[in-house]
């Protein structure tokens, strides 16, 4: 007797309530839901919200692409995808914020095409910078070691940077990073960097060491704080965010408190603030644990909030899905079919006959979507016997 893959289309129906919870917690609802409350109590109510909803979609996911092998490259391509098309977006409000910037001051297209190839230009050069081994600069011997296998995963060599700790706290500031500075001339072709004078650089405050209260927890929080922070700051640099700003301000030829009143540049400001945590968590599925956590404590205060530990989460999410998928795919079961489809019924793996080799450009409420017509089209007819 021809057997029926119809695990999956049970799991589909449940999908669709996972669906609804994975719609809700889009970032700009999230910002309008919480609209109102301080970030420590939008944290305090709704990152407990989402990480359940989190955890009951990923759970269901897991279920449903579990069923078979194709099932299981479906719901990996939907997890990569749903990390890419996030980058994606936030590269975009990157662009929206600069172009704004050429609308509010009038900058001509010949200027804003000049400014473009200068920062092009420069952060070539600081990549190939940071790619490269030089003599060491200064590396304060008190540095944080935990620094060294996160510059590792970035392609960073610690000798391309210079280490250091301040003598004493600057407000609540924890740690900094500043882009490379050198001399530079301009020609025909652009522009060329003379001298290096100071390398990219990482700097912590006393602050950083100093134990946050956050009960009994705050033991068990410091060390995943202070790679937290470590990985924001070496983000900022591999992202070389501080150089498209400080470019900007140099060649744009706008008064400086005038540039920082405008709310395209703050707008630029927290992006790359978003951009150097939601890139290093895509990048790397620890880091994404080791960000969230952090963010489910702690806020940027008027910058990173309930909407930006939901992004967290979701990258965290589809991370462990993806690894689930790959190392523990579970046993479909099967059941018996009777009916006048019966001898149209497709073996185990033949279920869904979706091209996975196609290059994934789908979200989760379209995967849902083909998943839901197959089940319809399947079930439409048929008996099923649970006791054959």
């Amino acid at each position: 007797m021809n057997k029926l893959c119809i695990q999956p289309i049970l799991y589909s129906l449940s999908l669709l309530v996972a669906t609804t919870v994975y719609s809700s917690q889009k970032s700009n609802r999230i910002s309008t839901l919480a609209k109102g409350l301080s970030e420590e109590t939008q944290l305090m109510v709704g990152a407990p919200i989402i990480f359940a909803a989190q955890s009951l979609q990923t759970s269901t996911e897991l279920a449903i692409f579990s069923s078979s092998p194709k099932m299981r490259e479906l719901g990996i391509r939907i997890a990569q995808n749903r990390r890419a098309l996030i980058k994606q977006n936030l590269k975009q409000k990157e662009k929206n914020a600069i172009n704004g910037l050429y609308v509010d001051f009038n900058i001509p297209k010949e200027q804003q095409q000049k400014i473009a190839l200068y920062t092009r230009q420069y952060i070539q050069f600081e990549k190939q910078w940071l790619s490269t081994d030089h003599e060491n600069f200064n590396h304060h011997e008190d540095f944080p070691k935990e620094i060294m296998p996160i510059l590792q995963k970035n392609n960073i060599k610690p000798s391309a940077l210079q280490l250091s700790i301040a003598p004493k706290n600057r407000g609540n500031t924890i740690a900094t990073a500043s882009m490379l500075h050198s001399t530079i001339s301009h020609n025909r072709d652009g522009l060329k960097v003379e001298k290096v004078l100071t390398p990219p650089t990482i700097k912590i405050y006393p602050f950083f060491h100093q134990l946050m209260w956050m009960g009994p927890l705050s033991f068990l929080l410091r060390d995943n704080d202070k790679k937290a922070n470590l990985i924001h700051e070496t983000g900022h640099i591999k992202a070389h965010h501080h150089a498209k700003a400080n470019f900007l301000w140099k060649y744009l030829g706008i008064d400086g408190e005038k540039l920082q009143l405008n709310k395209n540049y703050e707008q630029l400001r927290i992006i790359h603030e978003e951009q150097t945590e939601i890139f290093s968590a895509i990048k790397d599925s620890d880091d994404a644990s080791i960000l969230r956590l952090n963010r489910f404590f702690f806020p940027y205060p008027e910058t990173l909030g309930l909407a930006h530990y939901a992004q967290l989460a979701v990258i965290d999410d589809s991370h462990h899905l993806e690894r689930h998928l790959k190392a523990n795919p579970i046993p479909i079961q099967k059941v018996a079919l009777v009916g006048p489809m019966q001898s149209k019924a497709p073996a185990q793996e033949e279920c869904f006959e979706q091209d996975v080799n196609e290059p994934s450009t789908f979200s989760l409420e379209e995967a849902l979507q083909m998943i839901a017509n197959d089940a319809y089209d399947t079930i439409k007819g048929l008996k099923l016997n649970y006791f054959s």
